[in-house]
């Protein structure tokens, strides 16, 4: 990460769909904020919306970290590990 990137990270908790796409809402809002255009906006939130249902119902939560640049944004997820 470079000392320009803005960071994001937000917990998923596992088998709680009342809270599941609350992060994607949180980063949208972000994104919106410091002016990113609505295409990027759009994609990032599907593909983490789809990351964060996963963890929800396949792999007990975990960590969605998300880092914004002037050109970009980049997005991870960590799964604390399926459900056994």
């Amino acid at each position: 990460m470079t000392d320009d990137a803005l960071k994001f990270e937000y917990d998923i908790s596992g088998e709680n769909f009342a809270s599941a796409g609350e992060a994607t809402m949180r980063i949208k809002k972000e994104l919106r904020s410091l002016g990113f255009s609505p295409t990027l906006i759009r994609r990032c939130s599907v593909a983490m919306y789809e990351g964060e249902i996963n963890m929800v119902i396949h792999a007990n939560g975990g960590v969605a970290t998300g880092l914004g640049y002037p050109e970009g944004v980049e997005s991870t997820l960590g799964e604390h590990g399926p459900r056994h």
